[in-house]
């Protein structure tokens, strides 16, 4: 089965969603910017809903462009990660109301992709939401049904997710095992065992590694509590 969590201590772990042919993909976690969903999942209103949130995107797209020309990056930064949040959100929605909403789905992450790049650069490279959003795609591939595209994102996500482990202590993202198993699961459907069994290292190693990160945590906190009792 294929599952997936992004890599924060504060992060929730994310809902399983529905399995294609592969296994399941889940949607990346929540974000705390909310949007209407109803719209998108009544009945006879899809195609509405969609032209709505499509619009109010690009409204914020383009804040986020007007706050990067007028030299506000705090406030690019918080804008961007807001217009993601919904761009994901609105796509997990999308991808879970069938084939033809499944494709505005992937157009919706497209776009976010697209915004994304427009934005990072070699300070900032935003590969938390670079993550979500190939992890998302990975999934609306998978619930197609489509596995060999769904793989192409997920090695993506990686990509994105070695840059996030890269700025960190060893072993504290821990998506990394999760992802290699789901890529792994990938592999074997396809019936790339070799690579299939490169993965499976992988989500063995950094397993190891979270392990050991989390004992490293436990143990630095039983100390600081002891210190303050003795005092």
């Amino acid at each position: 089965m294929f599952k997936n969590q992004l890599d924060t201590e504060e992060a929730d772990r994310p809902p399983r969603s529905e399995q294609a042919p592969g296994g399941g993909v889940a949607a990346s976690p929540e974000k705390s910017v909310r949007f209407d969903e109803a719209s998108l999942a009544a009945s006879g209103k899809r195609g509405a809903g969609a032209s709505r949130v499509g619009a109010e995107l690009e409204e914020m797209a383009a804040e986020v462009r007007r706050l990067y020309d007028a030299g506000e990056a705090e406030a690019r930064d918080k804008a961007l990660m807001a217009y993601c949040a919904v761009a994901n959100e609105a796509a997990q929605t999308m991808a879970t109301a069938g084939p033809s909403e499944q494709k505005r789905a992937m157009e919706v992450l497209a776009r976010c992709i697209e915004v994304v790049t427009e934005n990072s650069n070699r300070l900032n490279p935003f590969p938390e939401l670079f993550y979500e959003t190939y992890n998302n795609m990975a999934r609306c591939q998978n619930l197609q049904g489509s596995i060999r595209d769904s793989l192409r994102y997920l090695l993506l996500a990686l990509e994105h997710v070695g840059q996030l482990a890269a700025e960190q202590e060893p072993g504290s993202v821990t998506i990394v095992p999760e992802l290699s198993l789901n890529i792994c699961n990938a592999q074997i459907y396809l019936k790339d065992y070799p690579g299939a069994l490169e993965f499976a290292d992988r989500a063995v190693l950094s397993s190891k590694a979270c392990v050991a990160s989390l004992a490293k945590k436990l143990s630095a906190s039983a100390e600081s509590k002891s210190e303050l009792e003795r005092l």
